[in-house]
């Protein structure tokens, strides 16, 4: 059985408001946090290797990036990260609250890994609708080439 710490949860008199608000800030602070780091892997994935920019580790890659372009470079564009990940961490949090309480009607010590595991799951595949169009492949990448979309 697994012990339920009180710091691990909110109690049960916290309205939906509540998780929303813990979601959205938890999901912001860990974008805002983790951004620099995308940041820099997203270049190295676009140089690639072999062409000598981005061909040594992380901390010489931020070096680069923030002597080259300066500090603010590494969170260039997170404005629409915040907007999304706001959201899509608040739905997160109030839909696995909300699929939890379903599964255990309510009580805690009902709670195992398949209820944990399908909460989980309802709530990503909720939150990834709605953070899915902040990626930017969603929109950027054609489905079909062009010559395709032209027949119809």
């Amino acid at each position: 059985m697994v012990e339920i710490h009180e710091y691990e949860e909110l109690p049960a008199s916290n309205s939906i408001y509540m998780h929303l608000g813990a979601g959205a800030a938890a999901g912001i602070m860990e974008h805002v946090i983790m951004y620099p780091f995308d940041s820099i892997k997203t270049r190295m994935q676009l140089v690639g290797t072999g062409k000598g920019l981005f061909d040594f580790g992380l901390v010489q890659s931020f070096r680069v990036v923030t002597t080259t372009e300066g500090l603010r470079a590494l969170w260039r564009g997170i404005g629409s990260m915040v907007l999304g990940a706001g959201p899509a961490h608040a739905l997160y949090f109030a839909t696995y609250e909300h699929v939890k309480d379903l599964l255990t009607n309510g009580d805690d010590s009902k709670m195992n890994p398949v209820s944990a595991g399908i909460a989980g799951g309802v709530g990503t595949i909720l939150s990834d609708m709605l953070m899915n169009p902040f990626d930017g492949n969603f929109f950027s990448t054609p489905t079909f080439p062009p010559s395709i979309l032209k027949t119809f």
